[in-house]
């Protein structure tokens, strides 16, 4: 739906088709890794709050509320 509406204002500002594809499949591409990372980095937030409460300690929390700042810095 959204890919619908941006390809025909894409079309409509005189983009060749090929183009407009092109466009598209870089967003759409880009749309996919940007979620597979944020995913990834909750993932390792989740992973050491949960190893850390099997070892029966904090986790980490040294960076941002909650830790949440924690993968970024590593």
């Amino acid at each position: 739906m959204i890919a619908r509406w941006l390809e025909s204002q894409l079309l409509g500002l005189g983009l060749s088709p090929v183009l407009v594809s092109l466009i598209l499949a870089v967003i759409g591409v880009l749309v996919i890794v940007s979620f597979v990372m944020i995913m990834d980095i909750f993932l390792v937030w989740v992973e050491r709050k949960v190893v850390a409460r099997f070892q029966d300690r904090l986790g980490p929390n040294r960076l941002g509320p909650y830790g949440l700042i924690q993968p970024v810095a590593d």
